[in-house]
């Protein structure tokens, strides 16, 4: 667990927890445990659950922390009344549900379903169900909020959360399979997914009724005046554990049936989902070029972490993961970040593939833009190498982003080489999307675009490409 930064901090949310509070210190990451929470947790860590689900890799390796290092954060960030302080392993790259594929969102809904029906055979359960409780190692999920582990009352039917489940993953996924409506908004403007009401809202006749949305938005937005009396959250008991085990079975049977069909299909089309095998139909010898100097780039500069800008589908996000380096994957495109994310996933790569467009990059956001930071501040300082292939001339043209801002952002990464790739004005998608705008740009040459990244980098190397209206850069750092 990390928040992708280098100083200390509190994380994501973790004030809103009554039971603990985590802190982020450099890369090591910790979890202020107050009384209230002491003795379920303390039970929980010593069962033979967390034991299994923690060396499977599914709830995030814990360990009792340093004493002394514990009271030292805790004084500086003025914790009172702390009852144990637990040190978590730490994941490489936080990421949060508003940068996340659909593929992703799955996945994490799946594992929480996993927990919560693992949990309840050793009379455990989850008091919630969101995706803030869960980040990516790679393609892997793993659930980092230990403190959502109650024991459950062995004649108590009802999931509490499942309501939660439906706002924060089922409705959200099936949005956007039936209506192609993304969900990442939804989460940038509030922690709780979508409410019945508005998805009912925002569907059509024909998804209201004709899919699953039927029973998760159209019936509860069309019934939910009848509960308003708060009726629906009276205590229910069955009349024996077994009872009450078959019946919260069955619930958790019945999200994973809605959520298996809202699953995102594997063939969807977009703008950008062919562009890759286009150019290898139509210009073979510029991709395969293109791969062997990511090869070249990767092997001369051994890097731990590389963070790939307009990824795509990742063919050359994969050449990196596959020498060793751990990658941050991104595009604009969440089609072809479902794609890397199957593929990465099927071969096991070290790839975490994220839904950002780096002209407009995730802000802070929470409370007081304190709780998740920025893309861009996560970045800052995690990436030894950074690959933008065919991606600058659509910021110069598409965003209007001058070169010198380019440069910028890329040394406030603090990345120590990164492989660039020059689009001439004169070559063919440079003109498509300028759209007759060309004397915008006519003061753009090859000599302007090295001499700007020059005042932060220094020239490498330099290939012409088969393409002959596009060179390939290697800087490294001054």
């Amino acid at each position: 667990m990390n928040s992708g930064r280098s100083a200390e901090s509190s994380v994501s949310a973790s004030f809103r927890d009554p039971d603990g509070r985590v802190i982020v210190s450099g890369d090591r990451v910790f979890r202020f445990v107050y009384p209230r929470g002491q003795e379920s947790l303390s039970r929980f860590l010593n069962s033979e659950l967390f034991s299994a689900l923690s060396d499977s890799g599914e709830v995030i390796g814990t360990r009792h922390a340093d004493k002394d290092v514990g009271r030292e954060i805790a004084d500086r960030h003025s914790i009172k009344g702390f009852a144990s302080v637990l040190e978590h392993d730490a994941v490489p790259f936080a990421s949060f549900a508003y940068e996340w594929c659909p593929e992703m969102l799955a996945s994490a809904a799946r594992l929480t379903l996993k927990l919560a029906e693992s949990a309840a055979e050793s009379q455990w359960g989850l008091k919630d169900a969101t995706p803030y409780n869960i980040l990516f190692r790679g393609t892997r999920p793993v659930f980092i909020d230990l403190l959502s582990f109650e024991e459950r009352e062995p004649l108590d039917p009802v999931w509490k959360p499942n309501a939660q489940f439906i706002r924060t993953f089922l409705l959200p996924l099936q949005l956007a399979k039936y209506i192609r409506l993304p969900f990442r908004p939804f989460f940038l403007l509030g922690r709780d997914g979508i409410e019945p009401e508005t998805a009912y809202e925002v569907s059509g006749w024909f998804a209201r009724w004709l899919t699953p949305l039927r029973t998760t938005a159209t019936l509860p937005a069309l019934l939910s005046k009848k509960s308003e009396d708060g009726s629906i959250y009276n205590p229910r008991t069955s009349k024996s554990p077994e009872q009450a085990a078959f019946v919260f079975a069955r619930i958790l049977r019945g999200l994973r049936k809605k959520l298996d069909s809202a699953s995102p299909q594997a063939q969807r089309g977009s703008v950008w989902s062919g562009y890759m095998d286009q150019n290898l139909s139509v210009e073979p010898g510029y991709v395969d070029q293109k791969k062997d100097l990511v090869r070249e780039f990767v092997a001369s500069h051994s890097p731990r972490t590389v963070l790939d800008i307009g990824c795509n589908t990742g063919e050359f996000s994969k050449i990196a993961a596959r020498s060793g380096s751990r990658t941050v994957s991104i595009d604009t495109d969440e089609v072809v970040i479902d794609e890397l994310f199957r593929s990465a996933d099927n071969e096991s790569l070290d790839i975490l593939p994220l839904v950002i467009d780096i002209s407009r990059p995730s802000p802070a956001v929470g409370w007081m833009n304190s709780e998740n930071p920025s893309f861009i501040a996560r970045a800052a300082g995690r990436f030894e190498a950074v690959l933008m292939l065919a991606v600058v001339h659509h910021l110069l043209v598409t965003e209007r982003i001058p070169l010198e801002e380019v440069v910028d952002l890329i040394a406030s990464i603090d990345t120590r080489a990164l492989l660039i790739e020059w689009v001439s004005p004169d070559d063919p998608m440079f003109r498509t999307i300028a759209r007759g705008r060309d004397e915008l740009h006519r003061d753009l040459t090859e000599d302007v675009f090295r001499e700007a990244f020059e005042h932060r980098f220094r020239t490498r190397k330099r290939t012409p490409l088969v393409r002959e209206t596009r060179v390939m850069y290697e800087f490294v750092k001054k």
